[in-house]
């Protein structure tokens, strides 16, 4: 089963100013992982290569504060195949990457909600 998993980082918690977490990717066979990143990064870049799932093309996703690339494969077959280094995990089909990012989406806004939003925005280095 293909997911989107995003765990706030332990001695911070949610927080709207710096969402710091894990992030991980599986399709139940391998994962994706990324310890202690900027968790509205990475939901934002695969928000953004949704567009080019819908449309059947292959993307390459630039997370800022990551220095490696996530790149998106839509498949003949319709899987969606995404790669980060030598790691290969695989959605069945648009729905379920679709899907998983939504709850992951879901999950992620849950926990910040009513936060007070940043009073500038982070440094996209």
């Amino acid at each position: 089963m293909f997911r989107i998993v995003c765990a706030f980082e332990r001695e911070s918690g949610a927080d709207a100013r710096d969402p710091l977490g894990d992030v991980e990717i599986t399709d139940g066979r391998s994962a994706i992982v990324v310890r202690t990143t900027y968790l509205d990064s990475w939901i934002e870049a695969l928000i953004k290569s949704l567009d080019e799932i819908r449309a059947g093309r292959s993307a390459q996703v630039e997370i800022p504060e990551e220095p490696a690339s996530l790149y998106v494969d839509v498949a003949a077959d319709g899987k969606i195949r995404l790669r980060s280094g030598d790691v290969l995990v695989v959605a069945d089909n648009g729905q379920a990457f679709e899907n998983a990012l939504l709850e992951a989406s879901r999950f992620f806004l849950s926990r910040i909600a009513g936060q007070e939003e940043p009073v500038t925005p982070r440094s996209k280095t």
